[in-house]
């Protein structure tokens, strides 16, 4: 099997790909392209590529109301250090009366609080986490 692909200025290539999903011919010119990188790992909550480049996601269901509501999360795998960039948004309720955000961040999860100032609100807490896996 192959990956056909277009570069930036509309050249056709193709990456040949083995069953483990190994590149192993390239036919085009690659220069100007956008870069690829085989998944080496994944699972419900991650993805960790070739590179070491990891992405950890996921959601809590949470209800948060007036007073700041602590949240914790473990990623589905470890980061190979604290570094990794986290972000999350709440899904639910007002979103013009909301605030938290990240107070720590670990190789095996992170923490922080959120709240609704216009009252209690149900919904997700999602979030996302990139670093190096390796």
């Amino acid at each position: 099997p192959y990956i056909k692909f277009e570069t930036q200025n509309g050249t056709v290539g193709y990456i040949g790909v083995n069953r483990e999903g190994d590149a192993r011919f390239v036919k085009g010119d690659l220069s100007d392209s956008y870069s690829i990188d085989c998944i080496e790992e994944e699972g419900v909550d991650y993805i960790r590529y070739a590179n070491g480049l990891q992405i950890c996601y996921g959601f809590i269901p949470k209800t948060f109301g007036t007073t700041p509501t602590n949240w914790a999360y473990n990623y589905g795998k470890p980061f190979i250090n604290n570094n990794a960039c986290v972000s999350v948004a709440f899904r639910g309720g007002n979103s013009t009366s909301q605030a938290g955000g990240v107070e720590s961040v670990s190789q095996t999860g992170c923490t922080g609080f959120w709240k609704n100032t216009a009252g209690n609100a149900s919904g997700y807490l999602h979030i996302i986490a990139i670093g190096r896996w390796k």
